[in-house]
């Protein structure tokens, strides 16, 4: 005999994001409430490195959110990308982080993908 308690703590694995919201994945993504988001953040991101200078972390997360550097890694990835961005130590700032996006990884179909806001 199974109990209505035992049902209510059972942990079901989340199902993977649709298809119609590709871009960003996870346990807690939810399309109606993160796609907007991190998609703006991810493009914000972008429009700042395409100066192709050195910004540090604290500059992404300005300007990208809380997670401003993991829109760096999504920029990296096969999803956005994929586009080359470079990591060098903050001289003198021992733990902290500079990036910098090598312009010449850029595609015109990459670029449409991230500023159109969707993958395709």
């Amino acid at each position: 005999m199974t109990s209505k308690q035992g049902d209510l703590f059972s942990r079901r694995p989340t199902p993977p994001p649709p298809p119609e919201a590709p871009g960003f994945a996870g346990e807690t993504f939810d399309p109606s409430l993160d796609l907007e988001r991190l998609t703006n953040n991810l493009q914000r991101v972008y429009a700042l490195l395409l100066d192709g200078r050195w910004h540090t972390a604290e500059e992404l997360r300005s300007i990208g959110g809380s997670e401003g550097t993991r829109r760096v890694r999504d920029l990296r990835g096969a999803t956005w990308g994929p586009l080359k961005v470079d990591r060098r130590r903050v001289e003198g700032s021992p733990g902290l982080w500079a990036y910098r996006l090598d312009l010449g990884t850029i595609t015109r179909a990459i670029h449409a993908r991230i500023l159109g806001g969707g993958v395709r």
